[in-house]
């Protein structure tokens, strides 16, 4: 117990509250950490990414205060995602309302390259008394530098570019009605969003018509082909256990389903894949 203790104050202090004695403090002008803006639904889930962006150095740790709108959505689960998974969360806390507390640290044998990609993935709910709104999801500076990167040595402190993000709640729309109008196709959001083991994807046809359901990941390569062929009108579910269509098993991190009908016309959404 008192080995984690102090390891915790350890890095806090590297971290949140003064520099190491022999480390310097270095404002980076390329190194960039950005919240993406997405849009969210009333009463659902919203998965907003974490990204860092133009590393220039392989990274040993990192400290970020993420601030919200606690009248508005509570945060569910914070999770690592792609080259995030490199570090070793020691301290994560959400109990304040409206804040997010993340410190990370990676072993030396396994250090975040410097490439750009997903770091995090802050999943929220939205309440369903929010109104349709632009909310901020962004980084804030509390005291000194809440905001950083270590190097590998862990000495020196990098403050990086802060770029935020946020959510836009808008309304349920006819996209996710089971309802669609003579001519017309509609598909909702996945669900249980995130998932762990197994998600039920439908789509509704106002008259009957050729498809395909398919999978993509983070490059645009299709992963999976969930439904392929002629459906008939109404709703129709599709459950992905998330494999591929060869049956492999696919790695965590965010994924797209796309339904495609005769004649080019499709519905793109996003879902996250937790194992």
């Amino acid at each position: 117990m008192t080995k984690v203790f102090f390891t915790l104050l350890t890095v806090a202090a590297i971290f949140s509250l003064q520099p190491a004695a022999r480390g310097e403090i270095i404002f980076s002008d390329s190194d960039t950490m950005i919240i993406e803006n997405i849009e969210g639904h009333q009463g659902q889930s919203a998965d907003v990414t974490v990204f860092m962006a133009n590393p220039s150095f392989s990274i040993g740790g990192i400290s970020h205060r993420i601030e919200y709108d606690a009248s508005l959505m509570e945060i569910d689960t914070v999770v690592c995602i792609d080259r995030g998974c490199n570090l070793e969360t020691i301290y994560l806390d959400f109990s304040e309302p409206g804040v997010i507390w993340v410190v990370a640290i990676s072993r030396l044998s396994n250090l975040i390259p410097s490439e750009s990609g997903p770091v995090l993935i802050l999943s929220f709910m939205v309440e369903a008394s929010a109104p349709d709104t632009v909310t901020a999801v962004e980084f804030v500076n509390q005291a000194f530098y809440n905001n950083a990167w270590s190097d590998s040595t862990g000495l020196d402190l990098i403050i990086p570019v802060l770029v935020n993000g946020g959510i836009t709640i808008v309304a349920q729309t006819d996209i996710e009605s089971s309802y669609v109008l003579p001519g017309e196709f509609s598909m909702s959001q996945n669900y249980p969003n995130p998932f762990n083991n197994k998600t039920m994807i439908s789509f509704d046809l106002s008259s009957s018509g050729d498809l395909e359901l398919a999978v993509y990941d983070l490059l645009g390569r299709e992963v999976a082909v969930l439904y392929a062929g002629r459906a008939e009108a109404g709703r129709t579910v599709v459950v992905w256990d998330g494999r591929s269509s060869s049956g492999d098993d696919l790695p965590s991190g965010i994924y797209f389903y796309r339904l495609m009908i005769s004649g080019g016309e499709t519905i793109t959404r996003r879902m996250t894949f937790l194992k």
